[in-house]
């Protein structure tokens, strides 16, 4: 991901507008809008643009490698829950299945309606 992608996503994601960036950089929204659009101009304002959004510039410059790691986890966490959801199902679902097959044996899901 290039800087000014990075910066760009880290506004966002702070809420900030193109105007708002503008105001605090002393400069009009389009012109900020072509900054945000070109990496080698926000390498020269790095240190301005990252005092106006209250960060370093290293958290700018590796925004993408620490954003995709926190997405990472989440989508990790999320994965391990849904599979202990089925774990949990298939666990009461073999119990399930292991009485029937006890009652089938002993003759009891004739006598017993619960299982049909």
């Amino acid at each position: 991901m290039f800087l000014s992608a990075n910066i760009r996503q880290f506004r966002k994601e702070k809420g900030l507008s193109q105007e708002f960036m503008a105001d605090r950089l002393c400069m009009s929204q389009p012109t900020y809008n072509r900054l945000e659009r070109n990496s080698l101009s926000c390498a020269k304002r790095l240190t301005q643009i990252a005092n106006a959004l209250g960060t370093t510039p290293d958290m700018l410059q590796n925004y993408h490698l620490t954003n995709s790691t926190q997405t990472e986890s989440a989508a990790k966490d999320q994965l391990l829950q849904e599979q202990e959801v089925k774990i949990n199902f298939l666990s009461r679902y073999v119990c399930y299945l292991q009485a029937t097959w006890q009652a089938y044996g002993k003759g009891d899901l004739a006598k017993n309606n619960s299982f049909k």
